[in-house]
């Protein structure tokens, strides 16, 4: 995917210092993520993270001490039986050769899932969501996550990272959900 600026980034940035990810969140990928997230297709998981792992850019890598999934509230968690960001940031932090710090983070409360809310709603919703986990981390933090669509979620993690010791955070997905807007057919001539 190539690298779009964001201008609402530049204009307020955001507390992460880079996002990237691999590929639009549309055609096979937005099926694959779907499938594992939704419907329990754990054997997904191998395939991504071994993707997400080989094609990590360098710029996003580079200097990487500790990679974090975004952690799921418990009750998710327990629903749904594994948290789908472990999954992926296991491989991503293996071809690193970094520890996989799965419980730096917490998710501390839950009040609706993000993929139900409007970009507006979904700050909100994230709000103070998150804190830090067990152990300390330091240096550039490697924040692993299945989508990035608005990045609040990438930014409240941030937050939390940096309260733990994390001088850098660093973003790392999937795939980006890109707002697509509507084609509009040329007026014809006045009449």
């Amino acid at each position: 995917m190539p690298a779009v600026w964001c201008i609402a980034c530049d204009l307020t940035p955001p507390p992460f210092d880079a996002a990237r990810s691999l590929a639009v969140y549309e055609g096979r990928l937005r099926r694959a993520i779907s499938g594992l997230k939704f419907h329990g297709r754990k054997a997904a998981a191998g395939v991504l993270g071994g993707l997400l792992a080989a094609m990590a850019p360098p710029e996003i890598t580079r200097g990487v001490g500790v990679v974090v999934p975004v952690p799921l509230h418990p009750t998710r968690l327990r629903a749904r039986g594994f948290n789908q960001a472990e999954l992926l940031a296991g491989p991503v932090a293996v071809a690193l050769g970094v520890p996989c710090a799965a419980r730096a983070l917490r998710r501390v409360h839950q009040d609706h899932p993000q993929v139900e809310l409007r970009a507006r709603a979904r700050v909100g919703n994230v709000r103070n969501a998150f804190a830090p986990g067990e152990g300390a981390v330091s240096g550039t933090v490697l924040l692993v996550d299945d989508v990035f669509s608005t990045g609040s979620t990438a930014a409240a993690c941030a937050l939390a990272l940096r309260d733990a010791g994390a001088d850098r955070v660093v973003v790392l997905t999937l795939a980006r959900a890109v707002k697509r807007s509507r084609t509009a057919t040329p007026p014809g001539p006045r009449r």
